[in-house]
């Protein structure tokens, strides 16, 4: 999971121009279309500039079904890079504490 994390957050924070993580090569199609192992994966790509980049997002990894009700972390990142963490039984956000290393 943290794997994946910082590739996608290497990509997305170093991309220019629009592209995907599937078609780059970095993670499975399921993980493409949102869904991977445990965890729902959900991606917000910030404005588009005049250019056509992007610099700016958000990227959630939450737990599915019965892997959110045994406690699995839910996850957050932006284009800072931190990676935030949360135990609790919802969503990770900006205000979450970042994923000690």
């Amino acid at each position: 999971m943290d794997a994946f994390l910082t590739r996608a957050v290497s990509f997305y924070s170093a991309s220019p121009a629009p592209a995907t993580a599937w078609a780059a090569g970095l993670i499975a199609e399921a993980m493409a279309n949102g869904q991977g192992g445990r965890y729902t994966f959900t991606y917000f790509p910030g404005e588009r500039r005049a250019d056509g980049s992007i610099n700016s997002y958000t990227l959630s990894a939450r737990p599915m079904g019965e892997c959110r009700d045994a406690g699995l972390p839910s996850y957050f990142t932006d284009e800072s890079g931190v990676i935030r963490v949360t135990h609790a039984n919802r969503a990770a956000t900006v205000n979450d504490p970042p994923l000690e290393k």
